[in-house]
């Protein structure tokens, strides 16, 4: 944001990525890309100086900022004993704190099962799909199964 001051005396802060034109007339009129216009004190070349400014203080700026190492971070399942942050609680109704936790291990198992099982039949169409076009091709057996 760009700080300039209004006709009236007061600060207004304006984001120079909105800012579609600045024209003197004899007064400074900023017009943002949805047509809202601010008439402010400044001329039209300190505000060039400004936008100027800022962006090259954005440049440098995010030359100051660290690199991450491992841009894709690996994902956990919680524990047992943890839901999201926060752990069972220890009133009267933990016990349903440990069904729902129990409910959420269950699917969780079930994705998981799933997901293996369409591994399995993914390779199983790779190879097939990978034969001779007029050869003889026997489906392999994890494909057989679901044939009904």
């Amino acid at each position: 944001m760009i700080i300039f001051t209004r006709l009236t005396g007061g600060a207004i802060a304006i984001n120079p990525d909105l800012i579609e034109r600045a024209e003197e007339t004899p007064d400074t009129v900023i017009t943002l890309v949805d047509d809202k216009k601010f008439l402010i004190k400044e001329p039209l070349a300190e505000v060039i100086e400004r936008i100027g400014d800022y962006r090259a203080y954005v440049i440098s700026r995010s030359r100051t900022l660290e690199v991450v190492d491992n841009p894709n971070p690996v994902l956990q399942l919680v524990p047992n004993d943890t839901i999201i942050g926060r752990t069972q609680n220890q009133g009267p109704d933990s016990r349903h704190d440990q069904d729902h936790d129990a409910d959420i291990v269950a699917m969780v198992d079930s994705l998981v099962g799933r997901h293996t099982a369409l591994g399995a039949l993914t390779e199983t169409n790779k190879a097939n799909d990978l034969a001779e076009p007029n050869a003889d091709v026997e489906p392999k057996a994890e494909a057989d199964k679901d044939t009904s």
